[in-house]
């Protein structure tokens, strides 16, 4: 399992990558995003636990069954 910051890493390599940003303003944005996606999941009451695990894991797309 990849902890908070493996993740955001991960993610503005990404960002960077796709953007063509740098990797330090890639960084920076995905921290922003991070922070904000983080106060949404408390304000919902943390559903799957106030640790780094329950976050990332209310972040991971959910399984959707193919439709006919």
């Amino acid at each position: 399992m990849l902890t908070l910051d493996e993740f955001a890493a991960q993610l503005a390599m990404h960002v960077a990558h796709v953007r063509g940003w740098s990797l330090e303003d890639a960084t920076r944005w995905v921290n922003v995003r991070i922070a904000e996606a983080h106060e949404e999941y408390r304000a919902m009451g943390a559903p799957l636990g106030d640790t780094d695990a329950g976050f990332i894991a209310w972040l991971a797309p959910r399984h959707q069954p193919p439709t006919a």
